[in-house]
């Protein structure tokens, strides 16, 4: 009974501090791979590559000592493959990461400047509807326009009257003096007729892009970052040259027949990296709609 005891005790003490190692191993793989009950979340690659890094080097050191591998093949193993692979799989953690975080930023990047295109898009549109009376769903028309047209400038000064005279009501065809608040044209007329001073309205023209592209109220709230550029209005960012989807036409509205465009992604952003991880938007980044009478863009604006 003797003998069984001081063997036992010999084997303990010969492999204790390997089996502890073991144990640390065990335990710190387990505490990486388990996800905490309040969170949902685990630790990172890293430290689990530590647990499974101790628990073969107590199992390297303890095939050593019960002489099933030599001094050498412990030695390699231990100094040399198990450094290394702990190394190797270190970099590809910090590579995998890295790629998700480079992933994201050029998803947010593209997504911003296609928003600011869009917006680009829209302020076209609604010039383009000024002058002609209509939205355009060809894009080399709205190029174009931007290009090469001009633009409507109201040249405002005073304001039209809250009230008026028996006189000038009649002189603009009312039998009486009116209830409701003269139009700007009826002021016009008055003005022009010198009954009224201080009002004036007059338009000039002048290229749209002078008026919207290039003008400090426009640069002021554009991001400027991503320059404008006429000839790549119509191509969504990072894509190789693909184009928005542009459409145009009018809907009705309580009776009335409203003008409506819309522009913007075919379907939803889409990157992928080398190993296979997809980043997906929910939804195409839109502006204006083709069933509302809207040019909001649908990302919250």
């Amino acid at each position: 009974m003797l003998d069984v005891l001081k063997v036992s005790g010999q084997y303990f003490s010969k492999y204790l501090a390997q089996g502890l190692v073991i144990l640390l191993g065990i335990g710190a793989l387990s505490f990486g791979l388990i996800p905490d009950k309040e969170t949902g979340l685990t630790q990172n690659t890293l430290f689990v590559l530590g647990g499974v890094a101790l628990i073969l080097a107590g199992v390297i050191s303890t095939l050593y000592i019960a002489e099933v591998i030599n001094k050498v093949i412990h030695n390699v193993l231990m100094y040399v493959i198990l450094p290394v692979s702990v190394i190797y799989f270190a970099y590809v953690d910090y590579k995998a990461v890295k790629d998700e975080i480079d992933l994201i930023a050029k998803f947010d990047l593209i997504q911003r400047e296609t928003k600011q295109r869009l917006k680009d898009i829209r302020d076209a549109e609604v010039e383009f509807r000024n002058i002609h009376g209509h939205f355009t769903s060809d894009w080399d028309s709205l190029k174009n326009f931007v290009a090469n047209e001009n633009a409507l400038i109201i040249n405002r000064k005073g304001d039209v009257p809250e009230k008026i005279t028996l006189e000038m009501a009649k002189f603009l065809g009312y039998k009486e003096i009116p209830e409701k608040v003269i139009s700007e044209v009826e002021a016009w007329k008055l003005a022009q007729a010198g009954m009224i001073s201080g009002f004036e309205r007059d338009t000039t023209y002048e290229p749209v892009m002078k008026k919207i592209f290039q003008s400090d109220k426009y640069m002021a709230k554009r991001v400027s970052e991503y320059p404008f550029s006429v000839d790549s209005l119509d191509i969504m960012p990072f894509s190789g040259g693909k184009q928005f989807k542009l459409e145009a036409g009018i809907i009705n509205r309580n009776n009335i027949n409203v003008a409506v465009f819309e522009a913007g992604q075919p379907e939803p952003l889409v990157l992928t990296t080398g190993d296979g991880r997809k980043l997906k938007a929910e939804l195409p980044l839109i502006v204006g709609s083709m069933v509302d009478p809207t040019t909001n863009g649908n990302w919250g604006e």
